[in-house]
């Protein structure tokens, strides 16, 4: 039984990745904008072959896109296709936290905590999101990881594509800006998940996606506009 849940170390194509996603998420990089991969690579001080590989790699995610004689774009993203990556990523990782508590042990339970403490510490002292969304990313990893189902911890690895998805698109932007601000709650996710049984704890994840401040900001829009009549 798996029971080391501690993040595994970046290679140097991971690496450029993602600084990669990072810097398309902040907006430093935007829908359209082409990228050279010499200019990236003397940013991100690298050589050209692992940025070459990042790049390739959101190629095949669907966030780039090659150009012949021209180069790599950043393809754009719409409401519509938000809607159904963030259903995607809800049943995914409520399904997860169900496992997770099905293969709950000491060890495990000890490691999710202190994860979920370093969360709601850097959000209780607004750090730049720079800070705060590896630690979010990792805590998440770490309960892929303690469900024991390879596939699934596949699947979530996508979760930065979805997270860089929802930062690109202006009507997320807006609705996030415009919603409350949730206290942190991993702890709180996480004690329901150690504690069981396995319903409330995947209630408790679908209960935690849907009052973080971008998914409801976006949620709440997005159900609205479909209520709109057509003009």
């Amino acid at each position: 039984m798996k029971t080391n849940l501690q993040p595994k170390p970046e290679s140097l194509n991971d690496q450029a990745y993602n600084r990669l996603l990072m810097m398309i998420s902040d907006g430093d990089i935007r829908p359209a904008d082409f990228i050279s991969h010499r200019r990236l690579a003397e940013k991100l001080g690298m050589s050209k072959l692992p940025v070459g590989m990042a790049l390739e790699r959101l190629e095949a995610e669907g966030l780039a896109e090659s150009v012949p004689r021209v180069g790599t774009r950043i393809c754009g993203v719409d409401a519509a296709e938000i809607w159904g990556m963030v259903n995607w990523r809800i049943a995914m990782e409520c399904q997860v936290a169900r496992l997770a508590c099905e293969r709950m042990n000491p060890d495990k339970a000890a490691r999710l905590m202190a994860a979920a403490a370093l969360v709601d510490k850097l959000e209780l002292q607004n750090k730049p999101r720079k800070i705060r969304h590896p630690a979010d990313v990792d805590y998440h990893k770490l309960l892929a990881e303690a469900a024991e189902c390879p596939r699934l911890e596949k699947e979530l690895e996508r979760m930065n594509i979805y997270r860089v998805k929802m930062a690109m698109c202006e009507s997320v932007r807006i609705a996030a800006k415009n919603s409350p601000i949730p206290p942190p709650d991993h702890r709180r996710l996480t004690k329901a998940i150690i504690a069981g049984p396995p319903g409330r704890a995947e209630q408790s994840m679908r209960d935690h996606l849907e009052r973080s401040r971008v998914l409801y900001g976006f949620l709440e829009w997005y159900r609205g506009q479909q209520k709109e009549p057509a003009h």
